[in-house]
C-alpha cells in the first residue's frame, strides 16, 4: 500500500473512533439518573397494580414487599379499590454509559406511581419501585428482561 493510503485509512480511522465517541457522548448525555416518561423499546415492565387487585381482591393500606405473580403476602390485610391509575413512570441509572454498556446484564431503577380509590372513598397514592435488566439512554430504555417483583408503598391515604 503507498503512503497516500495509509495516511486515507488512518484518517478515516480517525473520523470513525470520533464518532463513536461523539455518539457515546451523546447517549452519555440522554442517559439521566432520573428520566421521567421513558419509551420502553423491546422489553416493558408490566404494570403490577391492575394483577394485584385482581389477585388480592384489593390493595393494602400500608407498604409491602411483593412476591413473583406479582402478589402480596397472605399476611397482608388488604381493602377493595373502585378504581386507579398510572400517574407517572421514572427509570434511572446512575452508572456512567461506558459501563451499562460493557455490562452483559445492565440494570436500571423503576418507579411507577399510582392513584386508587378505596371502596370506603379515600384515595391514596401507590408507588411501586423495582429494577429491571435494561439500558437507559434517556427518553429510549432498550429492554432485556425482568427483575424482581419489587415493593409497593402507599402514601397519602385519606
Amino acid at each position: 500500500m503507498s503512503r497516500s493510503g495509509i495516511s486515507v485509512s488512518v484518517i478515516l480511522m480517525g473520523l470513525a473512533v470520533s464518532g463513536l465517541y461523539l455518539a457515546l457522548g451523546a447517549a452519555r448525555l440522554a442517559q439521566r439518573e432520573d428520566c421521567p416518561s421513558p419509551l420502553f423499546v423491546g422489553y416493558a415492565p408490566r404494570l403490577p397494580i391492575g394483577a394485584l387487585i385482581h389477585q388480592a381482591g384489593g390493595l393494602p393500606k400500608s407498604s409491602a414487599e411483593l412476591q413473583v405473580g406479582p402478589a402480596l403476602p397472605a399476611s397482608i390485610r388488604t381493602y377493595p379499590v373502585t378504581k386507579w391509575g398510572l400517574n407517572s413512570v421514572r427509570v434511572g441509572d446512575s452508572r456512567p454509559l461506558w459501563e451499562s454498556i460493557r455490562d452483559d446484564d445492565p440494570t436500571y431503577r423503576v418507579q411507577m406511581e399510582f392513584w386508587v380509590r378505596y371502596a370506603h372513598g379515600r384515595e391514596s397514592s401507590v408507588y411501586w419501585k423495582t429494577w429491571h435488566y435494561d439500558l437507559v439512554l434517556c427518553p429510549l430504555v432498550i429492554g432485556y428482561g425482568d427483575g424482581p417483583p419489587g415493593r409497593i408503598e402507599v402514601t397519602g391515604t385519606q
